[in-house]
């Protein structure tokens, strides 16, 4: 409205991506030719971006829903010409669970061998393992791809389950699928596991 060329458009709904965009062209003047995020998928994934080769920023999140609209919400800050996410393939059905929801989104998608994101990482440290995801080439993606948790996937979730119960409960393995394949939460999974006496429950927070 103020005809300000250099001004940036915001609303109630759309201060923090103003925000963000105006951050990146006080940090980053011009168009970048090709924006790459990397994503280290897991139940906190890491999540980084570059832009023609030079780190733009890196994040940590709690949980696997919400990601791939966090990773479009920068992108909108940004200004490029070609945009790739790239998915580590380390926990293979959280990975297969991004990679959909990217196909779903018509966002271009790669997998990435994340053994070589491993070296000189600290195991905690997904942000960092994101990064180094982003920087590499993997293979296109095509194809959706199948969701289907394995036994060792099942077990982590019920072990997660435990402490953030703060071990009063362990989640049955049907529950726990359903947390792998993203159709519950681990805590609400824990709701409805417990079932009556959840008044006076209280989550443990998860690390």
């Amino acid at each position: 409205m103020s005809g300000d060329s250099s001004g940036i458009p915001a609303t109630i709904d759309t201060f923090h991506l103003a925000v963000e965009r105006a951050v990146h062209q006080l940090n980053h003047q011009g168009s970048i030719r090709l924006l790459s995020f990397g994503i280290d998928p897991g139940p906190r994934p890491g999540v980084a971006w570059i832009g023609d080769g030079i780190i733009l920023g890196k994040e940590q999140f709690e949980e696997v829903d919400g990601v791939v609209d966090r990773v479009i919400d920068i992108a909108r800050a940004i200004d490029y010409d070609d945009l790739v996410i790239r998915v580590g393939n380390g926990s293979k059905t959280i990975a297969n669970r991004i990679i959909n929801t990217c196909m779903a989104r018509s966002l271009n998608v790669e997998r990435v061998d994340e053994a070589r994101t491993s070296v000189g990482v600290p195991r905690h440290a997904h942000s960092s393992a994101a990064l180094r995801i982003a920087h590499l080439s993997g293979h296109l993606v095509k194809e959706k791809q199948r969701v289907r948790p394995t036994n060792g996937e099942i077990r982590d979730i019920q072990r997660r389950s435990r402490k953030v119960s703060g071990g009063r409960a362990t989640i049955p393995s049907n529950l726990a699928r359903a947390v792998a394949m993203g159709r519950l939460t681990i805590h609400d999974a824990i709701e409805d596991h417990i079932g009556e006496g959840l008044e006076s429950f209280s989550f443990s927070t998860e690390r």
